[in-house]
């Protein structure tokens, strides 16, 4: 890879990158950042070698379909470690909901997902469920001897382990665009050759009536409700780009309206657990805050 480039897409990277993935108190940022900016530096440039043995599943059935996706101009791959998997570990729907954009984008012929899952033989039906489950019929990559990290010792967080890649497999970016609006903006400036940084987004700041809410004791396969309230304490206009949840039984609804300095919005969030037991479920809003994030808990105890 050409040097210049390389620096240049480091240089993107990184404001985007840290505003994107922390937030916490200044000292444990300064600590995130040294780490982060080791790994980015060491994996910029870097080819990523892909396993000679896969299987490849379409509509939840094998398939050939993977091969054409390795001719594309870009890829981004992403490797999910899904052994155990479990609904509240695996969820497609941001990723269905990122690829139907670029197909219906002038992206669409420069780019292909490699979606890697390390997924053990007998766990290869569950995985075909959850996938059918979230209608997600673009082709996948079944790793059941986990060969792509055994070739390349992928970072061990999972913030880490989705990269754009160009023809040869070298990487250009690191970060999951499908999360994070922001990753999918610095994606989408390389694959156009827009060499330009990113225009800075005019922040502001943002009040939470609570930043954790515990259900307590809730009965499983049935939906529970509650709100966050967000307040715009800031001078600017309050954008919530996107809302993910960390499972796949919390639903979340937002306002996609600008909300004017002063006035506040509410996130609503629908639990609906299948498993009894206790459960932590994260709320991550993406918005033009100083962090580029705001982090929000919802925990309790799943009862038959």
């Amino acid at each position: 890879m050409n040097i210049h480039k390389s620096l240049i897409h480091i240089k993107w990277i990184m404001p985007i990158f840290f505003s994107s993935f922390f937030i916490c108190n200044s000292c444990k940022l300064d600590i995130n950042r040294h780490v982060g900016e080791t790994i980015v530096r060491k994996w910029i440039g870097k080819t990523i070698q892909l396993p000679d043995d896969f299987l490849c599943k379409y509509q939840y059935k094998d398939t050939s379909l993977c091969a054409s996706l390795l001719g594309k101009e870009y890829r981004v791959l992403l490797y999910m470690d899904s052994t155990g998997c479990a609904n509240c570990k695996f969820d497609m729907k941001d990723w269905k909901n990122l690829i139907e954009k670029v197909d219906n984008s002038d992206y669409k012929s420069k780019v292909g997902f490699l979606l890697f899952f390390q997924s053990k033989k007998n766990k290869i039906k569950e995985l075909s469920y959850f996938l059918k489950r979230d209608n997600f019929s673009y082709p996948v990559f079944l790793d059941t001897a986990n060969t792509i990290n055994k070739l390349n010792h992928f970072p061990s967080n999972p913030a880490y382990q989705c990269f754009l890649l160009d023809r040869h497999n070298k990487v250009l970016a690191i970060g999951n665009p499908a999360l994070n609006p922001k990753v999918w903006e610095l994606y989408k400036r390389i694959i156009s050759g827009d060499k330009q940084p990113a225009k800075q987004e005019r922040t502001t700041t943002v009040e939470a009536d609570k930043r954790e809410y515990n259900y307590g004791s809730i009965k499983i396969n049935k939906a529970h409700s509650m709100e966050f309230t967000l307040k715009n304490t800031g001078t600017s206009p309050l954008i919530i780009s996107q809302v993910s949840a960390s499972c796949g039984c919390t639903a979340v609804d937002w306002e996609k309206r600008p909300i004017p300095p002063g006035e506040s919005t509410r996130i609503k969030v629908e639990m609906k657990p299948d498993n009894p037991g206790t459960f932590t479920k994260t709320i991550t809003a993406y918005c033009n805050v100083e962090s580029g994030l705001l982090k929000l808990t919802v925990k309790g105890n799943g009862m038959k």
